[in-house]
Order: structure tokens, then sequence, then C-alpha cells
């Protein structure tokens, strides 16, 4: 939250270089546009703030202002921008969709889970959840409910997931493979939808003087 006793004003990062696209950044800095959700609605000021090393777009807003449209901190939402009568309108969303590559680490805990923290994969999914508070994974109808911890030492450790074999197994997941997961805020839990499967490289095709040809990265 920004702005503390600001009810007039809120703080738009439109253009976070890893985020998903979206059409804020149409809207001027300075601009005076309605906020919408539900039935509320007030006419505030939008400040466009600079923003590039990021991977998620971010709203600001006050206290009491928050209060108003029953939003609540570091919760996932929503925004669209109606050029026409200049509305911003939020909207829920809970669930949010990424990757992320399993990792078996047999000197870690059966009853822990490590993942990314800061502009890593727990940035990317919303976890929210402090390091020592219970994650839910779920892979269809194999569960298991680890205390998780937090890391952001390096910044090539931000993209991390790491379990015990034991749970890999009880997953049924593989180590070494990507997944394609969501993570829903509501319930707090982390699901598994499949492996990934890498994009084919393109055959490149060189043909010669003699009219033959011959392929490249076949």
């Amino acid at each position: 939250m920004f702005n503390a006793q600001n009810v007039k004003e809120v703080d738009l990062y439109s253009e976070c270089g890893g985020a998903p696209d979206n059409n804020l950044g149409i809207i001027p800095d300075g601009s005076m546009v309605t906020l919408r959700r539900g039935r509320a609605a007030r006419r505030v000021k939008v400040n466009q703030d600079a923003a590039s090393e990021c991977i998620y777009n971010m709203f600001g807003l006050s206290k009491p202002l928050a209060r108003i449209f029953r939003l609540q901190n570091k919760a996932r939402y929503t925004l669209t921008y109606n050029t026409a009568t200049k509305t911003l309108t939020i909207r829920r969303k809970p669930v949010t969709f990424y990757t992320l590559k399993v990792t078996s680490d047999p000197k870690l805990s059966r009853n822990r889970v490590v993942i990314g923290n800061g502009l890593g994969l727990s940035g990317a999914l919303g976890i929210t959840l402090a390091s020592g508070d219970l994650l839910a994974l779920s892979n269809g109808l194999r569960k298991a409910r680890l205390r998780l911890r937090k890391i952001s030492r390096d910044f090539e450790l931000t993209g991390v997931f790491r379990l015990n074999p034991a749970i890999i197994q009880q997953l049924n997941l593989v180590a070494g493979k990507t997944y394609s997961v969501s993570y829903n805020q509501l319930t707090g839990t982390l699901s598994f939808h499949g492996i990934t499967i890498p994009k084919a490289r393109k055959r490149k095709l060189v043909i010669r003087r003699a009219g033959k040809r011959s392929c490249r990265f076949c």
C-alpha cells in the first residue's frame, strides 16, 4: 500500500519487463479516471511510476481507499481500462499460472519445501506466505502440506523449487522436469498440471548449388 492517507490518488507500475502484457501503459501520467469495483466507484488521479526490473505489475493506494474497494494488501487483481469511459475496473484474480522445475534435495526435511523469493518463483506465483507457513501442494489426487522456506540470498536461487525425493515420489512428480503450475491465493494451494514440453527447434534447410538439400539441427 502507498500514499498513507491519500484517497484522491493511486500509483500504477504498469511497465514491468517480466509481467504479462496489458493496456494500462496507455493511461497518461496524471490522468483522472473512475476507479471501480462492483458498486464502489471513485474519481482518482493515476500516477504512472517507473518500473522495469519486475515480473508483475503493481498497484498502490492508501489504506482508506483500499477499504472503500475492499482490497487486500499483496492480493492479486486484474485491472482493465476503458479508454472511452476512462474507467479503471478492478477484479480479483486469485489464481496465477506459471512454470517451475522440480529439484530433488535428499538433505531437505520431508516436511519442507524450498522456493525462491523476491523477484523469483514466489513473486511470480503470488505466494505471499511467510517462511514457516504451511503450503499445500496438489498433483491430481496426490497432496501434501509442507512448511515453506523462502530463499533469496543469490539472484540465481530465486527460481528454485526443492523437495525431498520421498515427497517428489508421493506427489508423483519427476525430479528435473519442468511443470505447468498454478497458485491459488485463497486456498494457499500450489497445483501441478503436467510436464511442460519444450518447443521443438525448427529445422533449418540449406539449399546447395548442386540442388541437394541438407538439414541442420535435424
